[in-house]
């Protein structure tokens, strides 16, 4: 039994993205496996490793307490923590880089952590489709992880970015019309053209009923502008008058006329201004929008959506981080979900 000192064990390097509580972890797992630090070791103090390596109690904390759960080190009253078992098995390391995180980000995210379960650590980064800070978050992060699950978006320089990662370890996530100019990286994405379009077509009967159709995608949004292209091959090839705005007035919105919406900020105005005006919601005034979320649901006698089965796309994603012997290049259907909006 030898009573560990937190500035042999530990070295942590505050200029690194990786969270301080994770480098804690990797650095007690990592002198597990090279046999520093043994079953009845006596873990160094929360006081100690603080005053060591400038560090807060709670980030030490929050550490410790991750370590017990995964039964590797154990708190006893007076005697502090010690390590009670050497049987680890390498824990996958999880990078996923995010866009921003949405309500229906939010269903992929809870269903990717849950499938992992305890088989791996996961940090989650945001890079609001700021190009500096992509690169940054993935140069700065290159072999600190195990696993890299990637959201790209269409820009030139995008790809030259990814590239620089490994190819055996990266997982593209979400959008299909990212892909390109990537090397053969595996992705599980969903489709904004094609795919949108059935839906469209699965709906078109209800979308004749009224004299216009309407697509408004803001010129502040990033969702894909494929999405305009599937939409007016969609109304030409029927035959249905149609537009595309980029803002949304309340003059704009007008009865006889179905609109489809691919940002709730967008969906908030309609809604709102039926609500005021006495017009009806899928007898008046029609709505689709993209992307379920539980909200939509429920507002408005139930809001029509056409959407990604985003738990699926977790569960996909983690599937292939705990197996990532076999390449994956996975669509996630698109469907309908017809409410009373329309």
């Amino acid at each position: 039994m030898t009573k560990q000192s937190a500035k042999k064990l530990f070295n942590i390097n505050s200029k690194l993205v990786k969270p301080k509580h994770r480098q804690i972890i990797d650095e007690v797992l990592d002198a597990i496996t090279e046999g520093r630090l043994k079953r009845k070791d006596i873990m160094p103090t929360i006081s100690d490793v603080c005053e060591t390596q400038k560090l807060s109690r709670l980030t030490v904390l929050k550490a410790y307490e991750e370590l017990q759960q995964l039964g590797i080190i154990k708190a006893e009253k007076r005697k502090g923590y010690h390590v009670v078992s050497e049987d680890i098995k390498k824990k996958n390391n999880i990078f996923l880089l995010f866009d921003e995180f949405t309500m229906y980000k939010k269903t992929l995210y809870n269903a990717f952590r849950e499938k992992i379960g305890s088989n791996g650590f996961i940090d989650i980064y945001f890079h609001h489709y700021n190009l500096k800070l992509f690169e940054s978050l993935i140069i700065n992060n290159i072999g600190s992880y195990t696993s890299y699950v990637v959201m790209p978006w269409p820009n030139q320089t995008v790809p030259s970015i990814i590239n620089k990662m490994d190819p055996g370890l990266t997982l593209l996530l979400d959008r299909k019309d990212a892909l390109f100019k990537t090397k053969k990286f595996n992705y599980i994405v969903q489709d904004h053209k094609e795919e949108m379009v059935l839906c469209l077509e699965a709906s078109r009967v209800d979308i004749k009923k009224y004299s216009k159709f309407i697509l408004v995608h803001p010129s502040y949004s990033f969702h894909p502008t494929t999405t305009i292209d599937g939409f007016r091959e969609f109304c030409k090839k029927h035959r249905i008058k149609h537009d595309v705005f980029t803002t949304l007035r309340n003059t704009d919105i007008r009865p006889n006329t179905a609109y489809f919406v691919v940002d709730d900020n967008e969906l908030v105005i309609i809604v709102d201004y039926c609500m005021n005006s006495g017009y009806k919601l899928g007898k008046d005034i029609g709505i689709i929008s993209y992307n379920e979320t539980p909200m939509k649901r429920i507002i408005a006698n139930g809001i029509t959506v056409i959407s990604t089965d985003f738990a699926m796309m977790g569960e996909h994603a983690a599937d292939y981080v705990l197996n990532p012997s076999a390449s994956v290049h996975k669509v996630i259907p698109t469907s309908l979900i017809k409410r009373g909006s329309l």
